[in-house]
This record gives structure tokens, C-alpha cells and sequence, in this order.
């Protein structure tokens, strides 16, 4: 019996996609099968149980962080175990069933412009660092935060290795707060020395122009959950052997090639990060037998 359901976060299965592609070994970490349907449980777990271990966070504190999306529904889970109050900012262009789903979850949602830059004042990120001047408030910032990063070092790592079957050549992903990117990529490096990090983001990003050491010119795109308006400070980025742009719409084609060839659904992120490990393969002429890994962060349940 499990006394909580935050223990029910972590030890997700790695499932290799035998129908997606007939050419490579697609390996699969299935994120949604944590109880918030996604990676972010396990950020929320491993740093506020690291927090509530050294006294920083108990049941007096109010948490804040800047997010609308999967880490706040993964925070909301916490806060239900721990008994923290749960404070919550993002942009107001938010989609409004995502606001509502927090707020049943909890937590105090506060919505900014987003016509601010979101480290400027009056932007999210910047109005929750300012929260946190008050007594007992506790800044929890997924994009610069270590325990994001060693969360997916020690932990989700740790996973991979220990069902892989085999060594690994690539490792396609997204950068959204950089911790799954980081923490994995530098893990699996130490173990495959030679395998290549591909990251993968949408058209308008800025991780392919810090990538090259580029101007840093941010264009919006449609998949708001990687390769925001600014680099986290959890993308280390001299570990990506490869940064590559594609547009934002060919998620739809990785969303619908998983869910006709493996039979089940993923978030549009994924779907991006499928699509484009493909059209990669594709261009690049990758060696028939190559054994690759993604990152299923989701489901799509909560777009």
C-alpha cells in the first residue's frame, strides 16, 4: 500500500518503439506514467523532500514558483503531503482549464502580463523572486534551481541505465528548463562517452543561437514549453553535441506517428522532439541499427 501519492512518482518504464521506426532502436521514457502525468513530479519530489530534509520548507512556508504548467501540478501534489501553501505565477495568456486545474489543485494562481520580459519587473519570473522577500516565502525556481539538474542525474539517469539493454549512440531532446536536458545528457555521457545530445527545438528559439555563441533573438512559437525567451541557468549547454531548428508545427506529425505506431498519446514537446529526431536521422543519414533514447516528459493531458 502506498501512504502517499507522491511515492508513486519515479520508476516510469523505458519502452522501445518497435513499430515507430523500422531503422533504429527508439527508446521510450514514459514520463506520464507519473501520478501528475509527467516529468515534473519527480523535480517537485526530489528538491522539496531536499528542502523539508534541511528545515528550509515545512508546513509554515509558502512556496512560489514560476510556472503554469506540469512542474505546478507536481508542486500541488507536494503541497497536499508536506502542507505548504502553494503561490503559483505566469504569463495571463495562460489557456484558462490549465489555471482552473491548479486553483482545484490548491494552489494560489497569479497571473502577469506577458508583455513584460519575464525576468523584468512586472514579468513571472520576476514578481515570484519579489513575493519572496516576505517571511518565511521559499523561491522555488525550476530554471536555475541545481536539484532540477541532479534530480535527472541521480535519479532519472539512474532509471535509464538500469533497464537499458544496450549502449546508447544518441539522445534526442527539448530544452524547457534545462534540467532533464543537463542531468541526463551528463550522466549517460559518463557511462557512452560517444553518444550525441541532439537537442531539438522549435524555429524562433534561442538555444541554437547560444548554442553558436550567437545573438540572442527570441521569435514566439506555438509550443510554450521549451525554448523559452531566455537560456535557464540548468542548460549546460556545452553538453549538446548539436543544436537543431525545425518549425513548431511538425509536432502534430510526431504526436501522430507515436500514437498510429505505439498506441498511445504524447504532449506536443514530445511530439516536436519525435518529429524532429526523425527528419535528423533523416538529413544526417544515421547509421541503420543506431540506438537512440527520448523523453516522453508527457501526455498531453495537461495542454
Amino acid at each position: 500500500m502506498y501512504k502517499s501519492i507522491v511515492d508513486l512518482i519515479g520508476n516510469t518504464p523505458l519502452v522501445l518503439l518497435r513499430s515507430l521506426s523500422s531503422n533504429y532502436n527508439i527508446y521510450a521514457k514514459c514520463e506520464f506514467f507519473n501520478p501528475g502525468f509527467s516529468i515534473k513530479d519527480r523535480v517537485a519530489k526530489y528538491a522539496i523532500e531536499e528542502y523539508v530534509k534541511k528545515g528550509i520548507i515545512n508546513s509554515d512556508t509558502t512556496v512560489v514558483a514560476p510556472t503554469s504548467g506540469n512542474t505546478g501540478i507536481g508542486l500541488c501534489l507536494l503541497s497536499k503531503k508536506i502542507g505548504f501553501k502553494l503561490v503559483l505565477t505566469a504569463y495571463k495568456d495562460v489557456p484558462i482549464k490549465q489555471v482552473e486545474k491548479l486553483i482545484l489543485l490548491g494552489a494560489d494562481v497569479r497571473l502577469f502580463s506577458s508583455e513584460d520580459d519575464a525576468n523584468s519587473e512586472g514579468g513571472y519570473v520576476f514578481e515570484a523572486k519579489k513575493m519572496c522577500n516576505n517571511d518565511n516565502y521559499f523561491l522555488f525556481d525550476q530554471f536555475s534551481d541545481e536539484l532540477n539538474f541532479k534530480t535527472h542525474y541521480n535519479k532519472t539517469s539512474e532509471e535509464i541505465l538500469d533497464s537499458l539493454p544496450t549502449q546508447l549512440d544518441y539522445f534526442f531532446v527539448a530544452v524547457g528548463s534545462g534540467g532533464t536536458f543537463s542531468g541526463i545528457s551528463q550522466r549517460l555521457k559518463e557511462e557512452f562517452p560517444a553518444m550525441q545530445t541532439i537537442v531539438v527545438e522549435p524555429n524562433g528559439g534561442i538555444i541554437r543561437s547560444h548554442f553558436n555563441g550567437e545573438e540572442l533573438d527570441y521569435i514566439d512559437h506555438n509550443i510554450h514549453s521549451i525554448s523559452g525567451s531566455f537560456v535557464p541557468g540548468n542548460c549546460h549547454i556545452e553538453l549538446a553535441d548539436k543544436v537543431v531548428s525545425y518549425p513548431d508545427y511538425i509536432y502534430s506529425e510526431g504526436v501522430e506517428q507515436v500514437a498510429r505506431s505505439e498506441g498511445y498519446t504524447i504532449g506536443s514537446s514530445s511530439g516536436f522532439v519525435v518529429a524532429g529526431m526523425l527528419k535528423y536521422c533523416k538529413e544526417e543519414n544515421v547509421p541503420e541499427g543506431a540506438n537512440i533514447l527520448v523523453i516522453f516528459s508527457d501526455n498531453g493531458i495537461s495542454e
